[in-house]
């Protein structure tokens, strides 16, 4: 059987005879039928079961059919076929068009067409939302082969920043242990000692809880209320090491420490790890380094800011840098996923990521509503 037949049609009219007769036809192809003597009675079943074609006369005492189709479309996240009858020649197609209506027939017409155009425009909405689902599952993967990539790069840099605190850890012990052995052990020496062991494993701890972060996979709809300077902290912790490396400083300026946004935490590490990244490897070459990222409400927005010690962007690339698969990377040192990730992240956060071109220097700037 063929999966459109199990489909939902309301049909509107405030001529019975019409109603029944439309109905009696769906119903006999198979299709669950919903009626409605007028605009109102209809309004209250497209909410209540988001029918996926509403047939609807355009005018009637109770409501007008118009009145009727420019409500659904407020009040129905996605809006359904619609077919609209007519008794009257003076009808613009042009103006039944510009409602949303999809097809228009004049009364009478063969139930036949209807049910023709039915199965016709069904199978477009299919085919539409097929595609809209494979486009989310798309751009889902590229962001995972995204993050895969950034951790992939720095997993390196990561294992040296565990094995440092790991050998500190070993050092110290082999020492409390050799202590206990001679029974020679100073108190002080070992508080000294457990101190280090516990500082080492804080700093272990803080590696790996930032690595998490951004490894899970997760989509836009996990939101928890988190700390900002939680996850400025995570994305921090990953790019420790390469700070160092470069000798550049990272300033951290946060408002308020309280504050917090509701959001994906993975997502929201990941679109700060993709800009600092991108701002370190900007100032390799160049004397003075810093990266400075700032945080601070405006209004009921939240402002994140991303800036280096870099002298910007030129302005022939500025309109390509949030483009797919652009980038000014030599060749396998990076994929041109970051920045257009990161803003496709940040809008499906109702935000916005921006380059500041107004700064000196190089700044993104993130806004999201708080």
């Amino acid at each position: 059987m063929n999966a459109l037949r199990k489909s939902t049609v309301l049909v509107v009219d405030d001529e019975q005879n019409i109603v029944d007769d439309i109905a009696f036809r769906f119903e006999s192809e198979g299709f669950d039928v919903l009626k409605a003597s007028g605009g109102v009675e209809a309004l209250q079943l497209v909410r209540s079961f988001s029918p996926d074609l509403v047939v609807t006369d355009l005018r009637m005492p109770h409501g007008t059919g118009e009145d009727f189709i420019r409500q659904m479309g407020r009040n129905t996240n996605e809006t359904p076929v619609i077919f609209c009858m007519t008794g009257y020649a003076d009808l613009s197609l042009e103006h039944a068009y510009d409602l949303g209506v999809d097809a228009v027939f004049s009364k009478p017409f063969k139930l036949s067409d209807m049910i023709g155009a039915t199965r016709h425009f069904l199978s477009i909405k299919k085919a539409l939302k097929d595609a809209a689902i494979e486009k989310s599952e798309y751009n889902a993967k590229l962001v995972e082969t995204a993050k895969l990539c950034t951790l992939g790069e720095m997993v390196s840099g990561i294992i040296h920043e565990i094995n440092n605190p790991l050998a500190m850890i070993s050092w110290k012990s082999e020492q409390l242990k050799e202590a206990l052995q001679d029974e020679h052990l100073n108190p002080p020496i070992a508080r000294e000692f457990a101190n280090q062991i516990c500082e080492s494993t804080s700093q272990i701890s803080k590696i790996i809880r930032g690595v998490r972060t951004l490894s899970m996979t997760g989509n836009i709809d996990n939101k928890v209320n988190v700390r900002v300077q939680n996850i400025i902290d995570d994305a921090s912790e990953i790019l420790k090491h390469r700070f160092r490396n470069l000798r550049a400083e990272l300033i951290i300026e946060i408002t308020d420490p309280t504050l917090t946004l509701t959001c994906n935490a993975t997502q929201m590490v990941q679109v700060l790890v993709n800009l600092m990244n991108n701002a370190i490897e900007a100032i390799e070459d160049i004397p003075e380094r810093w990266v400075k990222v700032t945080a601070y409400e405006q209004g009921r927005e939240l402002i994140i800011q991303v800036c280096d010690s870099g002298k910007g962007i030129p302005p022939d690339i500025r309109g390509k840098l949030m483009e797919r698969f652009f980038t000014t990377k030599q060749a396998r040192q990076g994929t041109g996923l970051g920045l257009n990730i990161s803003k496709s992240i940040i809008e499906r956060h109702q935000g916005t990521l921006e380059l500041d071109t107004e700064n000196k220097n190089t700044c993104f700037i993130i806004r999201l509503p708080h």
